[in-house]
């Protein structure tokens, strides 16, 4: 069952970490297709930006990240990546999928509201500015785009 917190982080620290991933200068790179194997329609597709990658830290910015980190109490880190789903005419589904091959835990940090939202088995957890949803990597789960903001922008943790 996924685990919903609500204003996980100080509104100063959420602040800091949305202006910074909605500013000019942060780089996202293109993503073809949302989860492995999945780029079979031209509709399926974000920009990502990887913090945590291959037991090191890849990103500059990574201490923006770091209040989320100590609040989900890592015991080790996985993969840490930034999404951006650029705005559409209407909502686009990603793939139905778990984020590894092993058991490990996932979490969703939603860095804005919107009308996006992510599917967790049957659960369906709306895009709420500063919310993060923990649960099992056995689950399967989807996220979507979203037609009422500019982007919709997640951060998604997999860790032990």
């Amino acid at each position: 069952m996924p685990r919903i917190t609500d204003n996980l982080l100080t509104q100063e620290e959420h602040l800091k970490l949305k202006e910074l991933l909605e500013s000019d200068y942060f780089p996202w790179f293109f993503q073809d297709g949302s989860a492995i194997g999945a780029r079979q329609h031209f509709s399926n597709y974000h920009f990502g930006h990887n913090f945590y990658l291959n037991d090191n830290v890849s990103s500059d910015d990574f201490n923006v990240i770091e209040p989320i980190v100590k609040n989900l109490k890592c015991h080790a880190l996985v993969r840490i990546k930034g999404n951006l789903y650029p705005a559409r005419e209407k909502i686009y589904k990603s793939y139905l999928h778990t984020d590894q091959p092993f058991a490990c835990k996932v979490a969703i940090y939603f860095v804005n509201s919107n009308n996006g939202y992510t599917m967790i088995d049957d659960q369906k957890i709306e895009s709420v500015a500063n919310r993060i949803v923990c649960f099992d990597s056995n689950i399967q789960h989807f996220g979507t785009t979203c037609t009422d903001q500019k982007n919709r922008l997640t951060l998604n943790f997999n860790y032990f």
